[in-house]
């Protein structure tokens, strides 16, 4: 049911649960973005706590020093080897899969010639015979990684074609460089020893060439929470660690550059400060495209702190990407809330696996990797998930019980703070009610929706009120946001919202009684090109009763 006013059937009790210390008196602040939805829970707003958030300024420590000696340097430590060889000798794990796949490229060739998309196809060959090769020692497997990371210097859509080299990442606005050179370091140094000289120095010309013009001309390559800054991160660490101290020092330079700008000045400095785009785990361009670019992240940064860095903030995050991930299940756990571009008519996005990937592989904490490993054993491995099987033979290595996140008793809300995206249910069972409400500034240039105030509501497998998040939405009819004849919106643009919002969230509450409650603030969704909304007053307040209810209350003042 929803209504246009409040109705009052019985008194909930809609106090915000604070931090530890004197219970807080009075009505909620404005802008107050540290209140707890339970005792026992994480901040309401994801990680963003004033105490959680004192990393931001002590993390951009000057960088260790930059990584050398023997290979391999990349994830495959003395317990990771031991774990992994371990699993290898189970049939249908995923380390025996990654030995597999291996075997396919030997045995199979005609199945790698194809690089498919952005070399795609010999990126994943190639790590996975760099680790089968780590983990078996067979020579064989050797040659055949060998094969790929030369088709990744070499090539760019059929071995052979010699249409690759130095400017391959180049394609489509860079996109391809998170194919092309990070599984190209993952080879070089799982199989460095095997190498011949002159591959290794091939492959650090490479290497020199994708990150210098990444470095210089990539797109995003400053903007945290963008899946081509994801994309750069992850090629530039591992490209980095593999050559460092090998090549003309630029690897050494790009070590610097990954701890103390990449990761210290742009993720942590800004993504993850307050209010910042990654906090809470969530994805602002949408979960078609987080999954993949969410692991990169996490998977850098573990590379990062096993060369003697260290990222707290990365902890924190990566342990919230599973406590968001099952906030952002249906009912049914056969969905997930889109919150951005989605190439498909499906009114939710498949859940991927690949987010709880990264907890489980990246640095999430033992809790977080717990739930992660139960809930990924009931969630199918679609949306590309069981891809890159090097990354799920990390995962599956990580050596923590299962654990049910629902056993833990945990809060029936969650707000991430950097998306602004508030997730509620009634309870954890397939038929529950569920309902997410968004009120976020503009945080990425691409794939996000101008939308604030927007939400939906299902019961069971029931979408009651859908978003279909089309893709390339410029539109906020699109969605169930408010739109607003502003006269500084230029005229094909009115009624939509724009992408020069700074609309925000100012509060969100959860009641003892499973009510929540949240205001979007959306004045100056209307900003336009430098010219300031003409908006002076639009809030949407808003509450989910479990019972199934949405209640909203729309109050806007317009330039007229």
């Amino acid at each position: 049911m929803l209504e246009s006013r409040f109705t009052s059937t019985r008194a909930h009790d809609c106090r915000a649960f604070p931090f530890p210390g004197p219970p807080q008196r009075g009505p909620p602040k404005e802008n107050d973005m540290t209140t707890r939805l339970h005792p026992t829970s994480r901040t309401l707003l994801g990680a963003i706590g004033a105490a959680a958030m004192v990393f931001a300024a002590k993390e951009a420590a000057a960088a260790p020093a930059a990584p050398g000696g023997a290979h391999p340097r990349i994830w495959l430590t003395a317990p990771a080897v031991s774990a992994l060889k371990a699993n290898a000798g189970n049939a249908g794990s995923s380390a025996a899969a990654v030995v597999a796949q291996c075997q396919d490229v030997i045995d199979n060739p005609g199945n790698y010639t194809s690089a498919v998309y952005q070399g795609q196809v010999w990126a994943f060959a190639a790590s996975s015979c760099g680790m089968a090769y780590q983990l078996t020692t067979n020579p064989a497997f050797a040659t055949a990684g060998a094969t790929m990371l030369t088709a990744l210097l070499n090539d760019y859509s059929t071995i052979g074609d010699g249409l690759g080299g130095d400017a391959v990442v180049q394609h489509d606005t860079g996109y391809a460089i998170r194919f092309f050179a990070p599984h190209a370091a993952l080879a070089y140094d799982w199989l460095h020893d095997t190498l011949d000289p002159n591959t290794q120095a091939l492959a650090r010309e490479r290497f020199k060439a994708w990150i210098d013009w990444y470095t210089a001309s990539g797109y995003l390559n400053n903007v945290p929470g963008a899946n081509y800054h994801a994309g750069y991160v992850f090629s530039k660490t591992l490209v980095s660690i593999a050559a460092s101290g090998e090549d003309d020092g630029s690897a050494a330079t790009y070590w610097s550059d990954v701890n103390d700008n990449l990761f210290a000045n742009q993720i942590v400095g800004t993504g993850l400060a307050p209010g910042g785009v990654m906090n809470g785990g969530d994805w602002a361009e949408g979960w078609e495209y987080g999954p993949l670019s969410i692991v990169e992240y996490a998977l850098a940064a573990r590379a990062v702190e096993e060369q003697g860095g260290s990222l707290p903030a990365m902890h924190t995050w990566a342990s919230d990407l599973t406590r968001r991930f099952i906030h952002g299940l249906t009912p049914r756990q056969d969905g997930m809330y889109v919150g951005g571009d989605f190439d498909s008519s499906q009114v939710n996005v498949t859940p991927s696996s690949l987010t709880l990937i990264a907890t489980l592989a990246g640095p999430g904490s033992d809790q977080s990797a717990a739930w992660a490993k139960h809930i990924r054993a009931a969630i199918p491995p679609t949306n590309g998930s069981d891809e890159c099987l090097v990354f799920n033979a990390l995962a599956e290595a990580r050596q923590v019980p299962d654990v049910d996140f629902e056993s833990t008793q945990p809060p029936t809300a969650y707000l991430a703070a950097g998306t602004r995206n508030l997730y509620a249910r009634s309870d954890w069972g397939p038929g529950a009610t569920w309902a997410v409400f968004t009120s976020a500034p503009r945080l990425v240039p691409d794939h996000q929706h101008p939308d604030a105030a927007n939400f939906v509501l299902s019961r069971g497998a029931d979408a009651l009120i859908a978003d279909p998040s089309p893709y390339g939405t410029q539109s906020t009819l699109t969605g169930n946001g408010v739109a607003i004849d502003s006269n500084d919106v230029a005229s094909d643009a009115r009624p939509s919202q724009t992408s020069w919002s700074a609309a925000d969230m100012p509060w969100a509450r959860l009641a003892s009684t499973g009510v929540v409650a949240a205001r979007g603030d959306y004045a100056l969704a209307f900003n336009y090109d430098g010219a300031p909304s003409d908006v002076g007053f639009a809030k949407r307040d808003y509450v989910y009763m479990p019972e199934g209810e949405v209640v909203l209350i729309d109050r806007v003042t317009t330039g007229d």
